[in-house]
This record gives C-alpha cells, structure tokens and sequence, in this order.
C-alpha cells in the first residue's frame, strides 16, 4: 500500500529536496524521519485548522499522521487548544525535523577541486591574501 504525503497547498512554500539528500544516502527513512520529513516540507497550515475569530487550531487528520509523532518526542502534556500555544510547538517540531536532517548533510562529500575558500560580499568576489 502506497502511503499519500501532503502537498503545500500554497504554491509559495518549497523546501529544497538537498536538504534531504544526505540521509537517504543511509538507505530508507524509519517512520519517524518519514514524520520529520513531511513536517519540514509542508506549511502549518496542512496540519492545523485555525479559527481567528475563536483563535483556537484543531488538528487535521495530517497533523494527527504526522505532526504529533514529531511532537511527542519532546512534548507528553495534552495537545493545545489555543492557536498561540501552538506557535512555539509547531516552530519546536519543524526545527527538530531540519536538525535532524542537517546532521546527515554536514556529511555529505565535499568538492576536491577548491583548494581556498571563497569570500563573497554583496556581487564582488574576494579571494583571501595568498
């Protein structure tokens, strides 16, 4: 069985598949890393519906799927009802799911052929002092 992933359903938010690279490099993601990947590639707004008028946010049966297992790595109170005690969750996990995949791109292989570090400022290139 096939598993759906969520898309953005804003057209805006991308994330560059790069930044997953390096630990599919490992072999497959456990379901966990499936979670800190989906989590890391999709809006808030797939996993959570908010109402302003009541500034409350309930899950979405995605957020239920993938945004909980994320969260529940560091958070085991009850999940919050009131849309501003979402915000420092929400930021919490999206940060943990690209931590844990910049820990396998510090390793990807670097290029051979530089043998002196560039500097860049504003559209001039500054190469160091030899």
């Amino acid at each position: 069985m096939e598993t759906l992933y969520p898309i953005p359903n804003r057209s805006t938010f991308r994330i560059n598949p790069a930044v997953f690279a390096g630990r599919e490099r490992y072999g497959p993601f456990t379901q966990l890393e499936r979670a800190y990947r989906i989590v890391a590639s999709n809006d808030w707004t797939v996993f959570l519906n908010t109402d302003p008028f009541l500034a409350t946010a309930r899950l979405t049966a995605v957020g239920r799927r993938w945004l909980v297992p994320v969260i529940r790595q560091d958070f085991k109170d009850e999940l919050p009802v009131s849309m501003m005690d979402w915000v420092p969750l929400y930021r919490h996990a999206y940060e943990r799911s690209l931590d844990h995949f910049r820990q396998y791109y510090d390793r990807l292989p670097q290029p051979h052929h530089c043998h002196r570090p560039l500097r860049f400022e504003g559209a001039r290139e500054i190469r160091p002092e030899a």
